[in-house]
């Protein structure tokens, strides 16, 4: 009986899935979209609670806002990830961002251990996300290995005149739920929308809760205000089914123990 009912309890879970896999041509988002505030300084800094986990932040650089900072707490030995792309746009095609890492020392002494700066000989390769259809120049793709526990800042700059449209990546570990499922659908519309070059396409400040959250608020940064949750009409489709899903497999597993 346990087994039967085990069985029958994973069979809404696996339409989900199957649903998902279909609809998006087998293929599923590897990283955890986010579409942060401004954070212009360090004071401002994102802050990444588990950097482990697979995720990818969008923003944009303007004039006022030239910078962009990341905070993340790492242990000794932490393979970080630094992976810094672009929508391929014709108006970001000479666009040449900047990476710093930095190790905090103490209060306002930051020590500079890595830096990139793209300019016109830095080798750009393309990439095509099929989850999105999207394509992107990727810029940097580095690997470095934390030598010190301690408290990291990353810092992603643009000299550019013209608003720069940047994304970064960083960890590994693929860590999706029910809640990502169902989310989904507005994340594709995001993702694309900031890969459009139309500045009226430009996403909100809003961003989508995944079940388990790698980036959390940081001092003075309100990042993940719940009051800011998206849910499309898309979401709300897929609500609709899963609760139904639901329903009918209460109602079966009742007849069934009859």
């Amino acid at each position: 009986m346990t087994i039967r009912l085990l069985k029958i309890t994973n069979i809404p879970f696996l339409l989900i899935m199957l649903f998902v896999f279909y609809s998006t041509d087998g293929y599923i988002e590897a990283h955890k979209p986010f579409f942060p505030d401004p954070a212009p300084t360090s004071e401002d800094s994102i802050l990444i609670s588990n950097p482990n986990i697979s995720q990818v932040l969008y923003f944009i650089l303007d004039n006022k806002t030239n910078e962009f900072w990341i905070n993340m707490k790492l242990e000794k030995g932490h393979n970080l990830i630094l992976d810094l792309g672009a929508p391929k746009l014709s108006e970001l095609k000479n666009i040449f961002p900047e990476l710093y890492l930095y190790n905090k020392i103490d209060q306002k002494e930051f020590s500079e251990i890595y830096s990139f700066k793209a300019d016109s000989q830095t080798k750009v390769s393309e990439f095509h996300e099929p989850f999105t259809d999207t394509y992107s120049w990727v810029y940097l793709k580095k690997r470095y290995i934390i030598e010190e526990q301690g408290d990291y800042f990353i810092k992603i700059k643009s000299s550019s005149d013209i608003n720069t449209k940047i994304w970064f990546a960083t960890g590994v570990i693929e860590d999706f739920g029910i809640t990502d499922l169902i989310n989904f659908a507005g994340t594709r519309s995001d993702v694309k929308n900031f890969h459009k070059p139309d500045e009226l396409n430009e996403p909100k400040n809003e961003i989508i809760i995944p079940e388990s959250i790698g980036i959390v608020e940081s001092e003075n940064n309100t990042m993940l205000s719940e009051s800011n949750n998206k849910i499309t009409n898309l979401n709300i489709y897929f609500i609709i089914i899963f609760v139904s899903i639901i329903i009918i497999m209460i109602f079966f597993i009742k007849y069934k123990l009859k």
